[in-house]
């Protein structure tokens, strides 16, 4: 589908730059996808159908409710690239499934880009609360393991976005 329609653009060409990120496992994932191409010129890119413009990777990734799984998840993303890449790791203060321990915190900063992550937690949040699930979801025993959230899924879910919004 042609997206180029969607924006409006003085030059006869457009970049459209789209980052990566997830909760829980997809995060995992998103961190590895971008570990996947061994330099910029192998970031995913498409040209669009008007063959002017361009939708291409950023170098953005953000992570919700994740971190804690590092061995054999999280791949060295301490690599020199221009531009940089930055990534946001946002937990929730109650979560019961990603507890980082401080060792667990040291080891997921020494994968990341020193000077460009950050790491912020949601007070009162928890595991589940960075997503919506449906009533089904809601009866696993995964699900129990996910903390006590003591703010609303709303509250959870607008600061989430706020702060996503503000990194990127």
């Amino acid at each position: 589908k042609d997206v180029s329609k969607y924006y409006k653009h003085e030059t006869s060409s457009l970049i459209v730059e789209w980052n990566l990120g997830g909760h829980s496992m997809g995060a995992y994932n998103a961190l590895q996808a971008w570990a996947a191409s061994d330099d910029e010129s192998e970031l995913p890119s498409v040209i669009l159908k008007n063959k002017k413009s361009v939708s291409r990777m950023g170098s953005d990734i953000v992570v919700w409710a994740g971190g804690n799984l590092v061995d054999g998840v999280v791949p060295n993303l301490r690599i020199n690239r221009r531009p940089p890449l930055r990534v946001l790791v946002l937990n929730g203060s109650k979560d019961g499934i990603v507890k980082m321990s401080p060792q667990q915190k040291r080891e997921l900063l020494s994968r990341l880009p020193k000077s460009t992550t950050e790491l912020r937690t949601i007070k009162g949040a928890n595991h589940s609360g960075f997503a919506s699930y449906d009533t089904a979801s809601k009866k696993s025993s995964t699900f129990a393991m996910n903390g006590p959230r003591t703010i609303s899924l709303e509250a959870q879910h607008s600061e989430a976005c706020s702060q996503t919004i503000r990194f990127l």
